[in-house]
C-alpha cells in the first residue's frame, strides 16, 4: 500500500486525500482548511503575488489558488499559455493530446481570439466564407464526389455526407426519432427541433390548445429527375404550416424564390421544394414576432437558448 498522507496529529497513514479529510473532520474536529493551514501550508502560500490579497482555498490536493479572483483571469491565462508552449516543446507520452492540454488550448484561443476554438473566431469565419465564395460548382462537385466515394466504399451507401448516411440508416430502420435527432438544434418536451422558429411556434400552439401535429407525413417531390421527400413542420387542422426565416428567400422576399443561404449551389433544390409547398398550399410563416414575444414574456428570454442541444 502506497502511503500518500500522514496525519500530523496522530501519525496515522492514509492513501488518499479524501480519507485523511474524513479522518481529521471526524476524529480531530477540524476542517480541511484549518488542518491545511496549521500543518501543510507553505510560507507565503495563499497570498496573491500581484496584489497581496488572500486567495481562496480549494482542497488538500489543489491547495490554495495562486492568484486572487481579481487577478486570476489574466494572470493564470498567461501562465497557461506559457505552460502550453513548454508542453508542446517537451511533448511525451501523449501529453499533448490530453484533456489537460486541450483545456489550456482553449485558454490560448480565449486570449488570442476571444473564443474557445479557432473555428469559432471571426478570422476563421471570414477565411471560410472567402474560400466557399471562391469555389465554383465544379469544385463543389469534385469535393462531394470524393466524399460520396469514400462513404460508399466504407459503408456501401450512396450519400454525400455523414448526416445523410445517418438519415439513410435511420430510414431503413424506420426510426423517425433518429432521423430528426441527427440534425436537431433544440430539444423540448422530448421532441427535437431544427430551428428556434419551429420551437417558438410549437410552444405557442401547445399553450393555446390548438389542435396540431408536429412533423406530419412527408410529401414527395421531384428534382432533377429524382424523388425527394419534403418534411413539413406542422399540420394545424387541415393546413400544412412551414416556418422559414427570410434568409431562405432570394433578397429576403417571402414572395420570391427559395434559396439555400449556406450553399448557393443547392438553390435549385430549395426552389423545387418551394414549388412543392406551393402546389400543396403550404402556409409559410416567416414572421414569428407574435410567437417569440409570447414565449419570451411567459418563459423568459433565455428559455429557448436553454433548449439548445448543440
Amino acid at each position: 500500500m502506497k502511503i500518500k498522507y500522514k496525519c500530523e496529529i496522530c501519525n496515522r497513514d492514509f492513501v488518499s486525500a479524501q480519507s485523511i479529510v474524513n479522518h481529521i473532520i471526524g476524529k480531530h474536529h477540524l476542517t480541511s482548511k484549518e488542518y491545511f493551514d496549521k500543518y501543510m501550508k507553505n510560507p507565503g502560500e495563499g497570498i496573491c503575488p500581484l496584489c497581496g490579497i488572500e486567495t481562496s482555498y480549494r482542497n488538500m490536493t489543489l491547495r490554495y489558488r495562486k492568484y486572487c479572483d481579481k487577478c486570476g483571469s489574466s494572470a493564470e491565462n498567461t501562465e497557461r499559455l506559457e505552460h502550453i508552449h513548454s508542453t508542446r516543446r517537451n511533448n511525451n507520452a501523449g501529453l499533448w493530446n490530453s484533456d489537460f492540454v486541450k483545456d489550456r488550448m482553449k485558454a490560448i484561443n480565449k486570449i488570442l481570439r476571444g473564443t474557445d476554438y479557432y473555428f469559432q473566431s471571426d478570422e476563421w469565419l471570414r477565411k471560410h466564407k472567402e474560400l466557399c465564395e471562391n469555389r465554383t460548382k465544379e469544385d463543389w462537385d469534385k469535393i462531394n464526389s470524393k466524399i460520396a466515394e469514400t462513404l460508399y466504399n466504407k459503408y456501401g451507401e450512396k450519400v454525400t455526407n455523414c448526416s445523410q448516411l445517418t438519415f439513410v440508416k435511420a430510414t431503413k430502420r424506420n426510426n423517425r426519432k433518429t432521423q430528426k435527432t441527427f440534425c436537431a438544434k433544440y430539444k423540448f418536451n422530448n421532441l427535437f427541433f431544427d430551428s428556434s422558429f419551429e420551437l417558438y411556434y410549437y410552444i405557442w400552439l401547445k399553450d393555446h390548445n390548438i389542435d396540431f401535429e408536429y412533423q406530419p407525413d412527408a410529401i414527395e417531390f421531384i428534382f432533377e429527375g429524382e424523388s425527394h421527400d419534403y418534411c413539413p413542420d406542422f399540420k394545424v387542422g387541415n393546413e400544412i404550416h412551414e416556418t422559414k426565416g427570410l434568409q431562405f428567400f432570394e433578397n429576403h422576399n417571402p414572395n420570391g424564390k427559395m434559396i439555400n443561404p449556406y450553399n448557393k449551389h443547392d438553390n435549385g433544390y430549395a426552389e423545387a421544394k418551394h414549388q412543392c409547398m406551393i402546389e400543396h398550399n403550404v402556409k409559410i410563416i416567416t414572421d414569428i414576432t407574435e410567437y417569440k414575444n409570447y414565449v419570451d414574456s411567459k418563459y423568459g428570454k433565455k428559455f429557448i437558448k436553454s433548449c439548445k442541444v448543440r
